[in-house]
């Protein structure tokens, strides 16, 4: 398999494998922040359904779990700081075209002036991207550990599985 030459997203100079690995990092506390804010909020939640008699959890069908939409709401606050860092990200790359590189003058020069805007914003754009795609996908197996694990009974009404729930979450944080 051939390797791709992922130098032409970058500015000249810069050092993208590190700058790579960071990317990989922070992808991955996301997906642990996303995972372990839904997993505090469900267990509380769930503590709530459960009342013990003689070291033995029963469920009362009288309780309602709340909205799934509601315990995954404030999860999404984690990808709000990364696509911060994405952005930020794309920001120090532009700073580093005029003080460390001095490629600026070079890429002014250049006729596509679409050139500098690609090698400051690609990078970023697609770890936003990747973000994303993660957070949707965690979204979708969090939603089916919430169908499978809470009884009927104790489903509220009105719960739906749509995606439109999912987006919901994601913009409305609280």
């Amino acid at each position: 398999m051939r390797k791709r030459d992922l130098s032409k997203y970058y500015p000249p100079g810069y050092d993208y494998q590190k700058w790579n690995s960071f990317a990989v990092v922070a992808l991955v506390i996301l997906f642990i922040a996303l995972l372990l804010v839904y997993t505090n909020r469900y267990n509380s939640a769930w503590m709530g359904l459960n009342w013990n008699y003689n070291k033995t959890a029963i469920v009362d069908g009288s309780v309602k779990m709340p909205p799934f939409r509601e315990i995954l709401s404030g999860s999404f606050t984690a990808f709000w700081i990364f696509a911060a860092y994405c952005v930020l990200w794309g920001v120090m790359m532009r700073a580093y075209f005029s003080q460390y590189s001095n490629s600026i003058y070079i890429m002014r020069r250049l006729q596509s002036r679409k050139e500098l805007i690609r090698r400051c914003t690609a990078a970023p754009a697609a770890l936003l991207a990747a973000g994303f795609v993660i957070c949707l996908l965690l979204s979708l197996l969090l939603r089916l550990h919430y169908r499978a694990s809470v009884p009927a009974m104790c489903i509220p009404a009105g719960d739906s599985f749509g995606l439109l729930d999912l987006l919901k979450a994601f913009v409305n944080q609280r």
